[in-house]
């Protein structure tokens, strides 16, 4: 049998060569076809050549202000220097990648490093590639240690795409093609105290999930005292408290971490996202010598939780920077002035602009909700469409606005709301910010004039959908 590829190979420089058209092309026939097909009409697709701090370039040498992040993955922003360069140290001295059996020194100066950001009793890491495999980690670590098997999380919250976290998420959009998920998993509503003591007084759980802000699920700030309460109610009835901090880890709220702003320890916290410095994948599971003693503390369990790339050379150097970034290079500091700043001018264009309906976040983690109900630029039958396509179509639309006529990276709303997420890096500068601010005043006061883009954007969006529909038929 023959190993000859079907057709040419594609080297690093070919791959750097391709225009946007060759891109979108490839990524349409070999990874999402309807996502390229559903983003081309908005025109939101870029070949993007070049990143650095705050910025992105295409290939045609614009730049772009990256208030997107990836989700909130690049905190120190794209490409730190202080991480690259120490990513380039450990190969130079051609470290081992990887090997388990027996531990790495990076690995576990990662692990003291972290420790060290934490209460005394948040001090037993594993580690692991994404946000999903922190949640997937602590499905088990909660079930093994307490002896139950059933999990109590929040609606609307975000955990992550595998199974199990799967089942945490409490947004139905990603659930409900996927069911029968696992067993055992109930939702409850979010800030709301006495539903959680409803739920929590039958002593069944094993653990609760919480984000400190709902990230995904709109930007949601809870009321002070419900992270404190719920961290009472798990200790009066014996569930863990776990915090998926995936999004708003490491600076993103303006403190180390978000359960500082309530004082609230978990038991177990879930990382992700910028821990990796914004160059490798890393996660991490963090929790008590008791809980992890409870759960393998034993020569029969210590091993039954794994992973091939746990703990992985690289991307435990990529964390070391990272956290040494964040501390000494006052990274924290700089979100608390600027937020400051941002919400302050956020405000002001609020009064100047009732389209702007709500201004959520903390930190440099803000979501910015529009009161769009009676924006009808198309009329009764084209909205029926755009909301039986897909109820995000108008910010999605918004989202083009920021990046065609701007140069302004925002996501659109992955939920049911009128809702952009603004994730700038942790080390935005002010300057960055005014610019924003400009451009999304130029959006506010052109809502009512894009009726003509808007009107020709949708019969293409129907084209494509129309044709990916045909294509799976």
């Amino acid at each position: 049998m023959t190993t000859k590829p079907r057709k040419p190979l594609l080297s690093l420089d070919d791959a750097l060569a391709l225009d946007r058209e060759q891109v979108v092309n490839l990524y349409s026939r070999h990874v999402n076809s309807v996502l390229a097909q559903t983003a081309a009409p908005f025109g939101l697709l870029r070949n993007y050549v070049k990143a650095e701090g705050t910025f992105l370039w295409d290939d045609s040498g614009r730049r772009y202000y990256d208030f997107f992040n990836g989700f909130g993955c690049l905190n120190l922003g794209h490409n730190h220097p202080r991480v690259v360069g120490a990513l380039r140290r450990a190969l130079d001295r051609s470290l081992p990648m990887i090997h388990q059996l027996s531990p790495s020194a990076v690995m576990v100066a990662l692990a003291h490093n972290l420790s060290a950001l934490l209460p005394e009793d948040l001090s037993v890491s594993y580690f692991m590639n994404s946000g999903s495999e922190a949640v997937e980690a602590a499905i088990k670590m909660a079930r093994i240690a307490t002896g139950r098997k059933r999990f109590l999380a929040a609606h609307n919250s975000y955990h992550g795409r595998t199974l199990g976290a799967l089942t945490l998420t409490g947004m139905e959009q990603y659930r409900a093609p996927f069911e029968p998920l696992a067993a055992g998993v109930e939702h409850v509503a979010y800030n709301d105290i006495a539903a959680l003591r409803a739920r929590l007084a039958c002593g069944e759980f094993a653990a609760l999930f919480l984000e400190p802000i709902q990230g995904q699920g709109g930007v949601r700030v809870p009321d002070p005292d419900y992270l404190p309460q719920a961290r009472e109610l798990c200790n009066r009835y014996g569930t863990l408290l776990v915090f998926d901090e995936v999004q708003t880890g490491f600076g993103r709220t303006g403190d180390t971490f978000a359960f500082e702003f309530s004082n609230t320890v978990p038991d177990i916290l879930l990382t992700s996202k910028s821990f990796g410095g914004g160059v490798m994948p890393l996660s991490a599971c963090t929790t008590s010598p008791e809980i992890w003693t409870k759960a393998y503390g034993t020569l029969k369990k210590f091993v039954l939780h794994s992973s091939t790339f746990s703990g992985n050379t690289l991307a435990c150097v990529a964390g070391m920077a990272a956290i040494e970034a964040l501390i000494n290079e006052h990274v924290i500091e700089n979100c608390r002035e600027q937020s400051e700043y941002f919400f302050a001018r956020l405000r002001q264009l609020k009064e100047k602009y009732p389209v702007i309906k709500e201004i959520r976040g903390r930190g440099l983690m803000i979501g910015l909700v529009f009161d769009l109900a009676n924006w009808n630029p198309l009329g009764p039958p084209s909205r029926a469409i755009i909301d039986a396509i897909s109820p995000k179509i108008v910010t999605a639309f918004i989202a083009a606005r920021f990046l065609n006529d701007h140069g302004i990276i925002v996501p659109p709303s992955l939920t049911d709301e009128y809702l952009l997420r603004i994730y700038p890096p942790l080390t935005v500068r002010r300057e960055n910010i005014d610019y924003f601010i400009a451009a999304l005043e130029q959006v506010c006061a052109s809502l009512g004039g894009y009726q003509n883009l808007l009107q020709k954007t949708l019969p293409k969006l129907i084209r494509y959908r129309v044709g990916a529909v045909s294509a799976a038929r």
